[in-house]
């Protein structure tokens, strides 16, 4: 079960406002936590240095600048590039910290005034997306654990998690929505047709409980195949050394990159959505 502690703590930081005591000419802070959709590189940091690891290798960062892969499960940006250039932040990946406690505190020591952290804690903005991995690991073929007070405990989890942060100072909040997971191509490779309409039974389930505002975005583009993967779906295998897989031609059709994960472009309407729909 994913915890808080499980959490991938992606937070985009900025060196030259989280080091300077004055207020930065850009006066905006953003706080990203999830799992792979917000991934910016970090990966390498928990795993072996030797260890092989696709996203940091093409076709992953083929539009992304220099086109060069990053660590993104994407073929380039991802939502926080998005929201940073939304709000006029140059993505900066090296100001990114383990701990969000632990930004609270850096900010304390070297602003040394606990107003001014306050307000920028309340000022900033908090991301979240969490909860398909753990839908789709339970219904893994090998578990098939059947829980019915799954949804629940997923999102008490981003509740408790909010409760948390809330209490660390922050107060706004963006929480995304969980896809329809059963039309996803990893899903669809991997899955029975059962499983594929359960998985998709929790995602609605989630959404439901966890009020969610986000609408249908992206009606122009290709839901159920990926662009870059192998077998029917493009579901797996993306930048695999042990299997071939292919990549398909115009990526701005897709809204999945690899079997998981979205597409530059998706990444950008999503964003846009985001940022266009704040309250």
């Amino acid at each position: 079960m994913t915890s808080l502690a499980y959490f991938f703590f992606i937070l985009s930081l900025f060196f030259a406002t989280l080091l300077n005591p004055v207020r930065s000419h850009v006066d905006e802070y953003l706080f990203f936590f999830g799992d792979g959709l917000y991934e910016v590189g970090n990966t390498t940091n928990i795993t072996r240095p030797d260890k092989y690891l696709p996203t940091y290798h093409a076709p992953y960062g083929t539009n992304f600048f220099n086109h060069s892969a990053t660590g993104r499960y994407s073929d380039g940006r991802i939502i926080p590039d998005f929201i940073g250039i939304f709000i006029y932040f140059q993505v900066n990946l090296t100001g990114q910290v383990e701990l969000f406690k632990k930004v609270k505190e850096i900010w304390g020591e070297h602003i040394q005034n606990d107003t001014e952290v306050s307000r920028r804690l309340q000022k900033a903005v908090y991301f979240i997306s969490i909860g398909a991995q753990d839908y789709i690991n339970y219904e893994a073929p090998y578990r098939r654990i059947l829980d019915s007070t799954l949804e629940d405990k997923v999102v008490n989890n981003i509740s408790d998690a909010i409760k948390n942060l809330y209490d660390l100072g922050a107060w706004r909040f963006v929480v995304q929505n969980v896809a329809k997971l059963g039309t996803i191509p990893f899903v669809r490779q991997i899955f029975d047709d059962r499983s594929q309409e359960l998985l998709s039974t929790r995602a609605q389930a989630h959404n439901g409980i966890l009020p969610g505002k986000l609408k249908k975005l992206i009606d122009y583009f290709i839901v159920d195949i990926a662009c870059c993967g192998n077998s029917t779906y493009r579901g797996q295998a993306c930048g695999s050394l042990d299997y071939e897989f292919c990549v398909c031609g115009n990526k701005t059709e897709y809204l999945f990159f690899d079997g998981t994960h979205h597409t530059d472009a998706g990444n950008k309407v999503l964003a846009k959505f985001m940022w266009n729909n704040k309250s």
